[in-house]
């Protein structure tokens, strides 16, 4: 429901003009009063100017304080001047003064304290401002926090139960032949890195040279069943320093990811993925290639170190 509209006008004031316009009408109040106070014993005794200046200036503060002891005064002055009283009388008698000195330490005390008053309540309003703003930011980062720990919980728990897949499915690898091992771990990398182009190479014992073990059916034509001597030093050198190999500078001829298949020293093999999309080469996806090349490593070792037959092929292609 809306306030009237000479209401919601008065509001619309500054606070000063409102404060004037409020003591003024007190001021019309008082003169009111004290004319009527004049043929009333009872108040005869009674200083409603006195009166008029601690309501203003417990009301309003020092500064209207001071306006409404200039105003109690002039109206003093007025009913000095109406009883016909003498000018030198004011000036030479201490006893006229005495309402003056009242009236402003009446306003300037009340004035003063009213004023103080209102600094601390708005000294504490804003404080209480400050800290419900730091209130709502910290439920809101509450909030957030909550929502991001649920994503998170959700995430972990999804990916727990994805390795716990992933780990039964590489524990089956034991009991298999080492020919299907290979071509088992083929498909599990193929699985693991959303990919149709997996190859597993196997060194030989000196670690110089590597022929194909196994491939995607996507490499059959294009893996090179002996890669070329060069590259793959420099692949390898690289896998002596660090687990896994992330093409990021997209290097032509070279492996998109690549891990080594190592056991007490010895490099076995190497597992190989080309032609991969590009948010595939992030940190997440080397350590989970990392990861699932280590817990298949006995198994591979084991199907690498068995001799397979390979048809010849007589081109060479880098790796």
């Amino acid at each position: 429901q809306q306030a009237p509209a000479p209401k919601r006008r008065w509001n619309r004031l500054s606070p000063a003009l409102r404060s004037a316009a409020e003591t003024l009408v007190l001021f019309g109040i008082t003169l009111g009063l004290l004319r009527f106070s004049r043929d009333v014993s009872d108040l005869k005794y009674v200083d409603i100017r006195l009166m008029f200046v601690a309501v203003v200036a417990s009301c309003y503060g020092s500064g209207m304080g001071l306006a409404a002891v200039g105003l109690a005064s002039l109206s003093y002055l007025y009913s000095l001047a109406v009883s016909y009283v003498d000018i030198s009388y004011l000036l030479y008698s201490v006893d006229t003064w005495v309402p003056f000195v009242i009236y402003a330490v009446t306003g300037s005390v009340l004035g003063y304290l009213t004023g103080r008053r209102r600094d601390e309540m708005a000294a504490l309003r804003r404080k209480n401002d400050l800290l419900a703003e730091k209130f709502h930011q910290l439920q809101a980062v509450q909030g957030e926090t909550l929502e991001i720990k649920s994503r998170l919980q959700q995430r972990i728990t999804a990916e727990r139960h994805s390795f716990a897949d992933l780990y039964r499915i590489v524990r089956e690898l034991d009991r298999l032949d080492p020919p299907r091992i290979l071509e088992h771990t083929v498909g599990i990398v193929e699985d693991l890195l959303q990919c149709d182009h997996v190859v597993v190479y196997r060194m030989t014992p000196d670690g110089r040279s590597a022929s194909l073990a196994a491939c995607s059916p996507a490499m059959e034509t294009r893996a090179p069943a002996v890669p070329d001597g060069g590259k793959l030093a420099a692949l390898c050198t690289v896998l002596a320093r660090q687990p896994v190999f992330a093409n990021t500078e997209l290097t032509p001829g070279r492996p998109d990811l690549a891990a080594a298949i190592r056991c007490d020293g010895r490099l076995y093999g190497l597992v190989a993925a080309y032609e991969l999309g590009p948010d595939r080469f992030t940190t997440y996806y080397r350590d989970l290639l990392k990861v699932v090349v280590g817990l298949i490593e006995r198994d591979l070792v084991r199907a690498l170190e068995v001799p397979r037959s390979e048809r010849p092929l007589a081109r060479e292609a880098a790796l």
